[in-house]
């Protein structure tokens, strides 16, 4: 599954560029749009696949790898994870992924800098405000992995 998500596929002895999948577009917009955060990853079951991994991240090296447990378990109990990594001047969000009707399908982490706020109660409200700018954008799990 992970080359599926490759950014580039040989074509006539040519690289040729992919176009993203729209949650590559997603993660791409929010970050751009958010200076607070390091960085942002979806992370979904893709289709007919069997393990939960990275599918988008603002941090491509992370693309295709498999989620951790914690980050599993955010998505099967709908709670919210907070870590405040202090050695990194960070705090590490994890929430559940809902598309636009609020179904859940898989976890968004995002990574809240000190620079923004060092309060785990208000980087957990701003993440949960930018995740539900996100679900409006998701009209089901399946259109993620199309093109943008």
């Amino acid at each position: 599954m992970a080359a599926s998500l490759a950014v580039a596929v040989r074509a006539q002895g040519q690289e040729k560029p992919r176009p993203d999948i729209l949650a590559q577009a997603l993660a791409d917009q929010i970050a751009r749009a958010h200076p607070e955060l390091n960085v942002i990853g979806l992370h979904l079951t893709p289709p007919g696949g069997q393990d939960n991994l990275i599918v988008a991240s603002s941090n491509r090296t992370k693309v295709g790898k498999k989620s951790d447990p914690d980050d599993l378990e955010v998505m099967t109990t709908g709670k919210a994870a907070v870590d405040t990594k202090w050695p990194r001047q960070l705090i590490d969000i994890g929430l559940p992924l809902l598309d636009r009707a609020g179904h859940t399908i898989g976890t968004v982490v995002m990574e809240v800098k000190f620079t923004y706020t060092k309060d785990p109660a208000v980087a957990l409200k701003r993440a949960t405000e930018i995740r539900d700018q996100l679900r409006k954008q998701i009209p089901s799990k399946q259109r993620l992995f199309q093109p943008a």
